[in-house]
């Protein structure tokens, strides 16, 4: 098999049906690349075709494979790029707010495959690889191994009391935080000290886990 990173790509488009996003496909000669598969040329040449699509078509192709996604939460180019597409087509611009709803939903299409790890980074940051900034940064942003290790907490007692991320609604052990826009599609989830396994909520994974805090990003990479 082979390893795949993509960083800080993951076509997130305004809703314009005169430009497509797959027309981007088109236009820059993906069309061409020997990797798909007949289904996904199809969408590919008539334009119609999505990075998520893309994904997809490649993670089921190359299953032995491993496939991973790294990308800021609010990353300032794509949310610009997307601003100013917007803006020149006279459609709504967004804040960085739903664009990271926009971000979830579609890496919510994504997880369901086997060979994918999502690696959504804290901050503003657009690209990891070619920056110095790679050797530190872990989910709490590009400063995030500069900082003191983040607590890990336990399942029960004192130590499982915490607060669901964005929301900051407390919770302890197998209880669901509530229902918070820009994360996992609006659905309640695992509270971050709920065990594992717990499959009491709308959305059964956490979106933040605070019994086993991830590693660094570098850290991570290694294991690819």
């Amino acid at each position: 098999g082979m390893s795949v990173i993509a960083d800080s790509a993951l076509g997130v488009a305004p809703p314009d049906p005169d430009n497509p996003p797959g027309a981007m496909f088109v236009l820059m000669g993906a069309c061409t690349v020997p990797l798909w598969t007949p289904q996904f040329l199809e969408s590919c040449w008539s334009g119609t075709a999505t990075a998520e699509q893309a994904y997809v078509d490649a993670m089921q192709e190359y299953p032995d494979s491993a496939f991973a996604i790294i990308t800021a939460k609010e990353d300032s180019v794509m949310l610009s790029y997307y601003n100013l597409f917007a803006l020149a087509h006279g459609l709504p611009t967004i804040t960085a707010d739903e664009y990271l709803g926009k971000v979830n939903q579609i890496l919510d299409g994504l997880n369901s495959q086997a060979n994918l790890v999502t690696y959504l980074v804290d901050g503003t940051e657009h690209c990891f690889l070619p920056h110095a900034y790679l050797y530190t940064t872990d989910t709490r942003g590009a400063a995030g191994t500069l900082q003191p290790p983040p607590e890990a907490c336990t399942t029960s007692g004192e130590a499982s009391h915490v607060s669901c991320p964005v929301s900051l609604v407390k919770c302890a052990g197998n209880e669901c935080c509530p229902q918070t826009p820009g994360l996992v599609d609006g659905r309640s989830f695992p509270c971050p000290s709920a065990r594992v396994g717990f499959k009491g909520c709308d959305y059964e994974f956490k979106a933040h886990n605070c019994l086993a805090p991830p590693p660094s990003l570098v850290e991570w990479l290694g294991h690819f």
